[in-house]
């Protein structure tokens, strides 16, 4: 069964272009033209796998929607696609919880991709936005909170950085994918990091990785 996907925005052509990306047999994407809209339905049954939104609702970076966005993150990855990569757009989208930042332009060339891996507990970005990202992290000191991973949190990180898929890490280590997603967050959350490259630099500046 292919994942649940919703899409959020105001945009009617747009919503109906990443849909049609999307969508299968079984018909488990579903699009939203308003935040009411979306809400009402995460009230009334169970929610999706994976949210994609649009950070420009009625022109504007809304505080009540990066409210929102904190609030759904919590219980699913949030994906904003947008066309905006200015940083006043990107780093509260960032904070508020969105797991990956796409410009519209580059989401619908690999839609499909940026899913499966927002599912599996990456951050896929543009690259310009991903690489302003970094620069934002290696201006800023390393947090004096920062916690050493765990052997097996280390051994997950280090094949994620030669190339390993989440499910040949899976494989290669006889463990279930959901116990590497769980060692995935774990790292990010000891490194104060949200994408792999992110976890790999910083690990290995702190001497984890070698």
């Amino acid at each position: 069964m292919s994942p649940a996907v919703w899409i959020l925005d105001d945009e009617a052509e747009v919503r109906d272009a990443l849909g049609a990306l999307l969508v299968g047999d079984d018909g488990r994407v579903r699009r939203f033209g308003a935040t009411a809209s979306l809400l009402d339905a995460l009230e009334g049954q169970e929610g999706p796998d994976l949210l994609l939104i649009d950070l420009d609702l009625e022109g504007v970076l809304d505080p009540r929607l990066m409210a929102l966005v904190s609030r759904l993150s919590e219980r699913l990855p949030v994906v904003a696609v947008t066309g905006h990569a200015a940083d006043e757009w990107l780093f509260p989208a960032i904070e508020a919880g969105c797991v990956g930042y796409l410009l519209k332009s580059d989401a619908f060339d690999r839609l499909a991709s940026v899913c499966r891996e927002a599912i599996e507990g990456g951050s896929p970005m543009t690259r310009e936005v991903s690489r302003r990202v970094l620069r934002r992290l290696k201006r800023q000191p390393a947090a004096e909170t920062t916690m050493a991973p765990s052997d097996r949190e280390t051994e997950v990180l280090k094949l994620l950085a030669d190339g390993y898929t989440y499910e040949q890490v899976a494989l290669h280590l006889d463990i279930s994918l959901a116990s590497v997603r769980t060692y995935v967050k774990r790292v990010y959350a000891k490194l104060g990091v949200s994408t792999k490259s992110e976890a790999t630099q910083r690990a290995m500046r702190l001497g984890y990785l070698r």
